[in-house]
């Protein structure tokens, strides 16, 4: 086994401890070192990872160019492990928690701003899209990972029919024309010095312009039930499509049900199980989602 703590400390041998960080689903795995009077976070890739890494450092000089708040890097080892700065522990997760209304209804103000400025950064700087082909993919992930560990609770909803019914939603929802943060939720955000800063930036791509804004609003990780209506109406002008954005949010619900799926049954992340009910209610409770869809997630939101 990989002593990644002995091999850290031959790099850096003034470390004076290391401390292990609970992370998102991610290969990667993260720590907190203490240095010199000080913390850093090293962000360590298993295998050589060149090409990750170099992406890391392209989408962090890109959001910094855009005027977003993202963590300093500070240092590169080995290809493998990257040395950024430590912003604390404050997600806006838990941050929203403490929020009065006021505080609530600015820091939404402030996520509109943050996804108009991503929205701007032009869809030339990333390759990646948020097409037919990806969905289509993540829509096949959520079959092999949810919808078949689940269904011992809706025998008489076929694959097939499942199938057919996330097409439909996919055909209509595949357009790639604004820069996305591509994973915009409460837990890849950090309240740090006062302000917002991003993280888990490096799968940005090109997507519709809603799909930040509803990865946000329909978080598996924080109910924003009480504030969905106001942020609805920050967002909206006249250009808005109101069937694009709920259909966009049942996609990304969908896709995270996957990955809740793959963590729990393929990964033994048993943490990710919590996530999956508010994820239901969120799919559930769409003005745009079809009977049969509606049908099979409820009887999953009742047998769980």
């Amino acid at each position: 086994m990989f002593k990644f703590k002995e091999y850290l400390s031959d790099l850096l041998p003034d470390i004076s401890e290391i401390k292990k960080i609970t992370a998102e689903a991610s290969v990667r795995r993260f720590y907190r070192l203490y240095y010199k009077n000080k913390t850093l976070i090293a962000m360590f890739y298993p295998d050589n990872c060149k090409i990750e890494i170099e992406r890391f450092i392209n989408f962090n000089t890109i959001y910094k160019q855009a005027g977003l708040n993202v963590p300093d890097i500070l240092d590169v080892l080995d290809d493998r492990v990257i040395i950024v700065q430590d912003l604390g522990d404050l997600l806006l997760q838990k941050r929203l928690r403490i929020c009065n209304k006021n505080e609530f209804g600015n820091v939404l103000k402030q996520i509109k701003e943050i996804i108009e400025t991503l929205q701007a950064i032009g869809i030339g700087k990333t390759d990646s899209l948020l097409d037919f082909n990806r969905m289509d993919f993540e829509m096949n992930f959520f079959l092999d990972n949810f919808y078949k560990n689940y269904q011992v609770y809706c025998r008489y909803f076929s694959e097939s029919d499942i199938k057919n019914e996330l097409n439909i939603i996919i055909e209509k929802v595949s357009l790639t024309n604004v820069f996305s943060h591509r994973d915009f939720h409460t837990r890849n955000i950090i309240f740090f010095e006062n302000k917002l800063f991003l993280v888990d930036f490096q799968d940005s791509l090109r997507a519709n312009r809603y799909y930040d804004h509803v990865s946000f609003i329909f978080d598996s990780y924080f109910d924003f039930d009480d504030y969905r209506n106001f942020y609805l109406d920050i967002i909206k002008d006249n250009e808005f499509e109101t069937d694009m954005f709920y259909l966009t949010a049942l996609e990304r619900n969908i896709k995270a049900l996957g990955t809740f799926g793959y963590q729990v049954f393929e990964r033994d992340n048993k943490k990710y199980s919590k996530y999956i009910k508010r994820t239901l209610r969120n799919i559930i409770n769409n003005p745009y989602i079809s009977t049969l869809l509606k049908t099979y997630f409820i009887n999953i939101y009742e047998n769980i």
